[in-house]
């Protein structure tokens, strides 16, 4: 019996169809004509001086590596309700099992697809007003957004 139960775990992920998501645009066409888009310290910006670099949620965690790869070329951070991880990343073969890595966008996509996750993130939802929640959900209009997960 439990041969059969991990059998199934092995395979039944593998039988859910994972469609790619029709309608997405790439990062730079969603950035509003204000932004200071960039992707420091990514190939393609040497020499590319930041003065402030500001991240919010997990982007404070994206902008403090930033700043510790390319100390350089980063004077400061401006951290806006900081992701942090005290107990580390998640253990990286759960992340390389091929069923999470099947699945993984999937669940992406649920988390992102209504408002429920978004209004938890918040200490007070009915604050959000619809233009600010569709900047908060700009991400999910991206390209490759649900397999960043």
């Amino acid at each position: 019996m439990l041969g059969v139960i991990l059998l199934l775990l092995i395979i039944v992920p593998f039988l859910i169809p994972v469609k790619a998501p029709e309608g997405l645009a790439a990062a730079i066409e969603l950035a509003s004509p204000d932004s200071k888009f960039t992707n420091i310290p990514f190939e393609g910006t040497d020499g590319i001086k930041i003065h402030y670099f500001e991240g919010n949620s997990y982007g404070s965690t994206l902008a403090v590596r930033a700043a510790l790869t390319e100390p350089d070329r980063i004077e400061g951070l401006i951290l806006v309700d900081p992701a942090v991880y005290v107990g580390g990343e998640m253990p990286s073969w759960i992340v390389k099992i091929p069923q999470i890595k099947h699945l993984g966008p999937l669940l992406a996509r649920s988390l992102g697809s209504g408002d429920s996750f978004f209004n938890q993130t918040y200490l007070d939802p009915s604050k959000l007003s619809e233009k600010r929640m569709g900047m908060i959900k700009i991400n999910t209009k991206m390209t490759n957004w649900d397999t960043a997960l």
